[in-house]
């Protein structure tokens, strides 16, 4: 498995190349924490989760289907 194989050369990373993985994998999990916040509220979708505008549009739609929304705010 590829996570395997991460976790194994986690060791051997310089410190700049954590960073970078570290970074990588932050920016990985924020954006499919609004996904599924946006999933969750797809029916139901008033505000944006993160500064409360109620101005937003349609941004395409996930791998998995799931429609995807733009903040305007």
């Amino acid at each position: 498995m590829a996570l395997n194989k991460i976790l194994e050369a986690i060791p051997s990373l310089s410190y700049i190349d954590a960073k970078r993985l570290n970074t990588t994998v932050k920016k990985r999990l924020d954006s499919d924490a609004v996904g599924k916040v946006i999933a969750d509220r797809e029916e139901c979708i008033s505000e944006c989760p993160h500064c409360n505008s109620v101005e937003f549009c349609k941004h395409g739609m996930t791998v998995q289907g799931i429609q995807r929304y733009r903040c305007k705010g």
